[in-house]
């Protein structure tokens, strides 16, 4: 009997699910919360998962990853999010981010770049049309016990200008704005 392991914290959507799942012939066990998903897949296995993305505590994601880490089990996610699974894909303009396989593309052709401008990158995309300031960008990617000069910062941004503007010299999509940061606009 084909197991399947439901990793849903919404019983309203859970229950009638396994309830069907049982009704094709499928054994059908439900998980609502990731340690308990994973504590079940590590003891009992499954030859499916379907993973709800919003979990409490530890997100599908995270769970995602860790049965990656040691099994090639078909993983479904669910997600009751407006857009299409939104935490593995960051678009803006002509710039895409996929988390998963940690690629940036511009006008749809993969570029290179190092893991602290993808992830200041990613900060600046995930909150385009804000402004966040030094201080906030610094502390979230290099960590609040940073305490270099201000001018790695800077560094970075003409780095990354350089990769996904069309005239770094004249940016349309990463502005700084002066006395405070920089925003992304896409």
């Amino acid at each position: 009997m084909t197991r399947v392991l439901i990793v849903e914290d919404e019983p309203g959507l859970a229950d009638p699910l396994a309830y069907l799942l049982r009704r094709e012939g499928f054994e059908a066990e439900i998980a609502e919360d990731g340690p308990t998903a994973l504590d079940l897949f590590s003891s009992r296995g499954a030859d499916i998962v379907l993973l709800d993305l919003m979990l409490p505590g530890m997100p599908g994601t995270e769970v995602c990853r860790v049965i990656r880490a040691s099994s090639r089990v078909p993983i479904i996610m669910l997600t009751a999010k407006d857009s299409e699974v939104d935490d593995h894909i960051v678009e803006g303009g002509r710039v895409r981010l996929d988390l998963d396989r940690h690629t940036v593309s511009v006008d749809g052709r993969e570029i290179s770049m190092p893991l602290k401008e993808y992830e200041l990158l990613e900060l600046l995309m995930r909150n385009a049309g804000r402004v966040l300031t030094r201080g906030q960008l610094i502390d979230r990617v290099w960590g609040s016990d940073y305490f270099g000069d201000t001018k790695t910062l800077d560094v970075h941004i003409k780095r990354i200008r350089s990769r996904i503007e069309e005239n770094p010299r004249e940016p349309q999509m990463l502005l700084t704005v002066r006395g405070l940061g920089y925003r992304f606009e896409g």
